[in-house]
């Protein structure tokens, strides 16, 4: 690559390529070069936002198939999400809360829902997880 300084003031940069058996010129200004850049930076934003997001929705349908199997095994589990969606109708296991079995039954581990946490239902208090031994 070889930088010229045309007539104009302007500052180019040639790259020379031997495509087909010919020498071929290609001339860019500074403006396409920054161009390019931008493009490559915005290109990898994309890509970096594609597989973040991928690792979210794995996680989410990791956390729906265990909360699956524990509403399929547990009849406590099954009476507890039925009260949460009294309250919540929407309300999806796995997506918008998750429960959890220990020694002393099941209780909601978390709340990911923006809508309030149901008042018919309790999250264990530290004091409680310690003694549960988790």
């Amino acid at each position: 690559m070889l930088p010229e300084k045309p007539s104009d003031g302007k500052s180019n940069t040639v790259l020379t390529q031997c495509i087909g058996g010919q020498e071929v010129q290609l001339i860019f200004d500074s403006a396409t070069i920054a161009a390019i850049v931008v493009i490559v930076i915005l290109f990898i934003f994309v890509i970096a936002t594609v597989r973040a997001s991928e690792r979210r929705t794995e996680e989410k349908l990791r956390r729906m198939v265990h909360q699956s199997h524990l509403l399929l095994e547990n009849d406590e589990a099954r009476k507890l999400a039925r009260t949460i969606r009294q309250e919540h109708p929407d309300a999806c296991p796995g997506l918008d809360f998750t429960l959890k079995e220990n020694g002393n039954g099941v209780h909601l581990d978390a709340w990911y829902s923006k809508k309030p946490k149901p008042k018919c239902v309790s999250m264990p208090t530290q004091k409680n997880k310690a003694s549960s031994g988790t």
